[in-house]
């Protein structure tokens, strides 16, 4: 891999972009392309993306281009020291054609929809086995074995033995099913936070915790106010300084709809009630989970983590408890007869109520807690997963670019759209970052 210095923020190379047909033809697709699209998200496990062709060699019919293609692609931004992880290299299916039409006499535009191999080859697959093991275990050998990925596998241990048989469900369907119930071994604080998505880098069975743990890969800052390059800096020339910048520097910003208070008290977020119904026993417990006094129960995505929500205004209006704003049913069988089917291992894993509605809370707090969505110039070091840190400045005459305390500081990338513009050799990230805390607590904010 030749090393290449970066020439302008948002630079990118178009290394190869070729289709095979299913009569066996190969084509290069890199000097008719005019965009290319690429969607990741920690919530979807397919990584997709389109590809806006103005074709004047009449490909779609030669080849013949039918949407059953195979279509590789390998970009990258450029790197003075380029590893593998600064590079986006995937095999796709074209799996459908849209768009076309004729833009003059000799050449007709037209979108080409792809996803990756492993997503289609999920849709002919299912997995019909019968398992006795970790659900580490069980998801590497579903990825692995049931649905043949050849992609890099990011799997966290989990703690407890699972028995189960897979329904005849496709291998995505049945890790899905799992993660529900995997809990992280990392630390001894039942974390039930398991996400299950494909990026640039592969396939990923991780905890939020694993994710929140990771250093920040990339400091943004968003108006006038440069970014923090006094350890690089002295060993850059001012082209450098410019160019690094540039890629660290948020070009537009919003704030999503966050902190929907009637939907988060739907979904469980400020409260929720648990009902284990013992069937061999023949009686149920109820237990509950509260926004405030679990809050510090998980490691969240700052270090020192503060509410979203303001516990003084909550008891001012009275809303009391929120327990019986979302109801969970969870059918057990009593200590002893559970064991049959989780097994002998950590049986923390077995205690419904230690994970259930804790899980529904935080996936509630990362859609709909703090989100913001940046466009900055591209960089395919960058994939969701990644933990980043933001500086967003206090609007106004007086405050010269200080930052505002309760929204800037360290979000997860949850969701990516690389727009690449291969002609122009330009690349541009929309981003959509989340957090489930702020960084400061209400009773010390002035106004």
């Amino acid at each position: 891999m030749a090393s290449t210095k970066q020439q302008y923020a948002g630079e990118i190379h178009l290394e190869h972009l070729k289709i095979f047909s299913s009569t066996g033809v190969e084509a290069d697709l890199s000097n008719i392309v005019v965009q290319i699209t690429l969607f990741e998200d920690i919530f979807s496990t397919a990584f997709t993306g389109n590809i806006i062709i103005v074709d004047t060699l009449n490909l779609i019919d030669k080849l013949p281009i039918l949407g059953q293609e195979y279509i590789e692609l390998k970009c990258s931004t450029p790197q003075t020291n380029p590893t593998k992880d600064s590079i986006i290299e995937k095999r796709f299916v074209l799996h459908s054609i849209v768009a076309r039409e004729s833009v003059s006499s000799g050449a007709q535009s037209y979108s080409l929809d792809i996803a990756t191999v492993d997503s289609v080859r999920n849709l002919k697959t299912r997995v019909s086995k019968s398992y006795t093991d970790s659900i580490d275990n069980i998801v590497f050998d579903v990825l692995k074995n049931q649905l043949g990925t050849t992609q890099p596998l990011k799997i966290n241990d989990t703690i407890g033995i699972r028995r189960i048989v897979s329904p005849n469900v496709h291998p995505y369907t049945l890790v899905n099913m799992l993660k529900k119930e995997a809990i992280t071994s990392m630390s001894d604080m039942m974390a039930p936070h398991f996400l299950f998505f494909e990026n640039k880098n592969g396939l990923n069975f991780v905890s939020l915790e694993d994710l929140f743990f990771t250093p920040v890969s990339a400091k943004l800052h968003s108006g006038d106010k440069e970014s923090d390059l006094s350890i690089e800096a002295t060993s850059l020339e001012d082209d450098d300084i410019s160019v690094a910048q540039g890629n660290k520097r948020i070009l537009s910003h919003s704030f999503g709809n966050t902190n929907d208070l009637t939907v988060n008290i739907r979904n469980g977020m400020l409260g929720s009630n648990l009902i284990t119904h013992d069937i061999y026993n023949k009686n149920y417990r109820t237990y509950n989970y509260d926004y405030f006094r679990d809050f510090k129960k998980h490691l969240r995505v700052e270090e020192d983590p503060k509410p979203i929500y303001n516990k003084q205004i909550i008891s001012k209006y009275d809303f009391g408890s929120f327990a019986n704003s979302s109801i969970k049913l969870h059918p057990t069988c009593g200590l002893v007869h559970d064991k049959q089917h989780y097994g002998d291992g950590d049986l923390r894993a077995v205690i419904p109520q230690e994970w259930i509605l804790e899980r529904q809370a935080k996936i509630c707090e990362l859609n709909n807690g703090g989100v913001i969505n940046i466009s900055m110039n591209g960089n395919t070091l960058m994939t969701v997963g990644d933990v980043v840190h933001i500086n967003i400045p206090i609007t106004g005459e007086d405050h010269d670019g200080d930052e505002i305390e309760s929204t800037s500081g360290r979000y997860l990338v949850s969701k990516l759209r690389h727009s690449i513009a291969p002609q122009q050799k330009q690349h541009e990230i929309h981003a959509q970052l989340v957090r489930d805390c702020t960084t400061k607590s209400y009773k010390q904010m002035e106004v």
